[in-house]
């Protein structure tokens, strides 16, 4: 908008009454911030529209993200064909010395493939969160495997609070996990002393579930 009664200054130019254009706003950001008030604006008005472009705009990186992942799966199919068609090879040769070194293996990193099923069993109730630091929680497996080995009496990685108790739920994360015994797990099965005690109207004492696997 002009200023009424005024049409230029002392070296010609029009002078404007706009409060962000005396406050030094170029004619670029002026444009965007309009913009932007526009589209606001626009969305205030139109909410149902805004929510049928939204749920078309998730639908279509559904397909494309699909598209992608089936792409990357049929890569990954041809790449690996070769090395999976030498261990079948190898397995029909010698299937005694294949499952000789799975064996050596499994009995040296056994901790990692408890740690492993523990993780499976715990996504499947979803209660690993994404954040957890999963490296600590291996160790923890490893810790129980290493007391197993120096006391020869079996060690087990358990629940404090059981992945699908009676009374309450926990995580699949390192401060919900303790090492007892694979006689103290089995003796206390799959709940806290907490649910035990409700049961027998007796005073509550936290204690241990029972789902811990055996190293």
């Amino acid at each position: 908008m002009w200023k009424k009664g005024q049409s230029g200054n002392s070296d010609g130019r029009r002078i404007r009454a706009d409060d962000d254009w005396l406050a030094g706003e170029s004619k670029e950001d002026r444009r965007r911030r309009r913009s932007r008030e526009r589209a606001a604006k626009w969305r205030a008005d139109n909410p149902e529209r805004v929510a049928e472009l939204r749920a078309a705009s998730q639908a279509q990186r559904k397909l494309v993200w699909d598209d992608f992942l089936a792409g990357e799966r049929s890569r990954y199919r041809r790449a690996s064909q070769p090395k999976l068609e030498k261990q079948k090879a190898e397995r029909a040769k010698d299937p005694e010395k294949f499952r000789s070194r799975l064996r050596q293996h499994y009995q040296g990193n056994k901790h990692k493939y408890v740690a492993s099923v523990a993780a499976r069993r715990a996504s499947r109730l979803q209660a690993t969160p994404r954040w957890v630091d999963k490296k600590e929680i291996i160790l923890i497996y490893a810790e129980a495997r290493r007391l197993t080995k120096l006391t020869g009496i079996p060690h087990e990685v358990d629940h404090i609070h059981p992945l699908k108790g009676r009374s309450c739920c926990g995580l699949h994360v390192p401060w919900n996990l303790q090492i007892i015994t694979r006689s103290q797990n089995r003796s206390k099965h799959n709940r806290l002393i907490l649910d035990t005690a409700l049961e027998n109207n007796s005073r509550p004492t936290m204690s241990a579930s029972n789902d811990g696997l055996a190293l």
